[in-house]
């Protein structure tokens, strides 16, 4: 993706709003669970940046119980969507255990809705750096 292009972005989170949220520069869409999040994917293109929270619920995505869906979510979508495809962890929880279930996945960029909004994590995305969307470098990692 150029860096002049309008990014898509799909963000994955059961308290995401569920009104229309519009963020300048950003095509955003929202999925609201795994089998919301699946069945989007499935009848769209790609999008640039996927943005999942790790505590969403399944919706009937899978049958066996899981914990930590979106770490599991981020895993299936590394595995059909394959390396290039940007995934984001963001989410309220971030400990050692968690980044280690993140390793797993080969998720490298996460952040903590403690110290972002969506918005301001998008704005963080579009500037110039390691982590803007035209980056190739995926370093930034909170709370580690």
């Amino acid at each position: 993706m150029s860096t002049d292009a309008i990014p898509r972005v799909l963000w994955i989170d059961d308290d995401a709003p569920r009104s229309t949220v519009q963020i300048p520069g950003v095509e955003l869409q929202m999925a609201y669970s795994c089998a919301d999040a699946i069945k989007k994917l499935a009848t769209h293109t790609p999008p640039d940046v996927i943005v999942v929270d790790i505590s969403l619920s399944l919706d009937g995505w899978r049958a066996d119980p899981l914990t930590e869906p979106g770490i599991h979510l981020m895993r299936h979508l590394r595995e059909t969507l394959g390396p290039r495809q940007r995934i984001i962890s963001f989410s309220h929880y971030l400990d050692t255990y968690r980044h280690a279930l993140l390793d797993d996945t080969g998720v490298k960029e996460r952040f903590q809705k403690r110290d972002f909004t969506l918005k301001s994590l998008l704005a963080h995305l579009r500037a110039p750096g390691p982590t803007s969307f035209g980056s190739k470098s995926l370093t930034t990692e909170n709370d580690r």
